[in-house]
């Protein structure tokens, strides 16, 4: 991790495409502004855990399905 001290309305760079600026501090609060690319997804750390954990069970009832239907492939009766 790089830690960099900046003060409002100051800037640093990723790369050359994003730019990040410190808009507000408040406090304990900073707000901060984000230029990115519109392919490059920005996402609050508690928004990812909570599209991992919907992907996760997501990707657990496909495996359900799956397997219903194999087993229904099979002339099995479905198991609860």
């Amino acid at each position: 991790m790089i830690t960099f001290s900046r003060a409002k309305d100051q800037r640093f760079r990723i790369g050359d495409n994003i730019v990040i600026t410190i808009t507000e501090i408040r406090g304990k609060m900073v707000r901060i502004g984000i230029e990115v690319p519109a392919h490059i997804p920005v996402r609050l750390e508690e928004a990812q855990e909570t599209i991992q954990q919907e992907k996760e069970k997501g990707e657990d009832q496909a495996a359900g399905l799956r397997r219903l239907v194999a087993d229904q492939g099979k002339g099995e009766t479905p198991k609860p």
